[in-house]
């Protein structure tokens, strides 16, 4: 599937991960650690939403 996007569909893939709100630090890591890992290592830029902050085109 990944081959027939182009380099600029790819770049602009968005993808959404729920996680309950008690298992974010560990995402997170210490100091953002972790998640500047997971940034570093896959070439990706993590956001994670505040609580009650929601995705676009969500109300609740």
């Amino acid at each position: 599937m990944l081959d027939s996007l182009s380099e600029e569909d790819i770049s602009a893939v968005q993808l959404k991960i729920l996680i309950p709100s008690n298992a974010a630090g560990g995402v997170i890591g210490k100091g953002g650690e972790a998640i500047a890992t997971i940034q570093r290592e896959t070439g990706t830029k993590v956001k994670m939403s505040k609580l009650y902050e929601f995705y676009p085109g969500e109300s609740s």
